[in-house]
């Protein structure tokens, strides 16, 4: 009985655990916490990893090859952006801050993957949790830059 007690315990206890394995809070939370320079980057750097994990879902679907499409050009552009203002902040050329930040972009898709994974196992769906919300929070943040 005693070894039950300990398996629901545990049971549980990890099923109480946040959605997300990898970040400890959404973009949005992130942004109205931090600011200046280096906060923008990451945040394009999450953009472009979270909206060019959902490019690379929908490709694999059929009939989703344009939204896979939208996705992928808004990682780019968030990925651009990212490479701009790490380029000038960074005093580096703009080669150099491009390789960095596609690194990290694909480092971040591998993250929200495994996220989205796990997402799936415990809700049955992949885009829920903070991927979900970062993914609609870096859509509508793109809209707003597209306005500028």
């Amino acid at each position: 009985m005693k070894k039950i007690t300990i398996s629901l315990f545990v049971f549980f206890y990890l099923n109480s655990i946040s959605f997300a394995l990898n970040f400890k809070e959404s973009i949005e939370s992130y942004s109205k916490k931090n600011s200046g320079t280096t906060s923008l980057i990451y945040i394009f750097n999450r953009c472009a990893g979270v909206t060019g994990y959902v490019h690379l879902m929908l490709e694999r679907e059929p009939n989703s090859k344009q939204a896979s499409a939208i996705y992928l050009r808004v990682s780019a552009e968030m990925t651009n952006r990212a490479t701009e203002l790490y380029s000038k902040h960074s005093k580096v050329d703009s080669k150099k801050s491009l390789d960095e930040n596609l690194n990290r972009a694909k480092s971040l898709i591998q993250l929200y993957e495994k996220d989205a994974k796990e997402n799936f196992i415990k809700s049955g769906s992949y885009l829920s949790g903070i991927v979900k919300d970062d993914m609609e929070f870096c859509v509508q943040l793109e809209k707003e830059l597209k306005k500028n």
